[in-house]
């Protein structure tokens, strides 16, 4: 499901092509902007490429805590195209341009994929005072509704982030939205978790956070 006059510009404005294969730090991939109903982003190294891919949904952080803002896109497929899991990307502006950085701070190893990712936040969750990024995300959307896990990565000493999502509940969430606060005052962020029907019913819930980048 779209959110509105929102997600419809999203899918219709939102477009971008990927000039070069190679994520790297020093020559990172240019992606200049096309008013076109998909993108091309999900071109990742080691990923297949998914046509009809698409951003459903953006946030933007200070990843590096440089004072620069980065754009982490959630990617996915909606019917009737295929069903396929769809890695999120990172995109870093400059120049007058957004440039692929999703190796640079994702590493080399697996890239959350997810078919429908639907809100993204950012947070200090583990205290190192780097924000964490947790993506509320709910599958397939059409009948049996089945779902999918949220994504949650922890960001390292070197300043990439690690999937942590396998911590997260193993239900098939169908999340439709997501926020954070200290909910219990005990001085550690705390994820809520916004459901919408979907096969497992699962209902609204919190993640009551540890401090550590783990959640109860």
């Amino acid at each position: 499901m779209l959110r509105g006059a929102s997600r419809m510009f999203l899918y219709s404005a939102l477009t971008f092509a990927v000039a070069a294969p190679m994520l790297t730090t020093a020559q990172p991939p240019v992606l200049t902007f096309q008013a076109s109903l998909y993108t091309h982003l999900d071109t990742i190294p080691g990923t297949p490429t998914v046509n009809g891919a698409g951003p459903f949904t953006t946030f933007t952080s200070d990843l590096r805590r440089n004072g620069k803002q980065e754009l982490i896109v959630g990617m996915g497929t909606i019917p009737p195209t295929v069903k396929t899991n769809v890695p999120a990307r990172v995109l870093r502006p400059g120049g007058g341009r957004l440039y692929d950085v999703t190796r640079d701070l994702f590493g080399n190893g697996a890239i959350p994929l997810r078919s429908h990712p639907r809100e993204v936040i950012t947070a200090d969750f583990n205290g190192d005072g780097r924000p964490d990024i947790f993506i509320a995300a709910h599958g397939w959307d059409t009948s049996p509704w089945e779902g999918e896990r949220n994504v949650l990565m922890i960001s390292r000493p070197d300043g990439s982030f690690e999937d942590r999502s396998a911590a997260l509940p193993e239900s098939s969430d169908f999340s439709h939205s997501t926020t954070v606060a200290d909910i219990n005052g005990d001085g550690f962020l705390d994820i809520y978790v916004g459901q919408v029907g979907g096969q497992a019913r699962v209902p609204p819930y919190f993640l009551m956070g540890r401090g550590d980048g783990t959640f109860a």
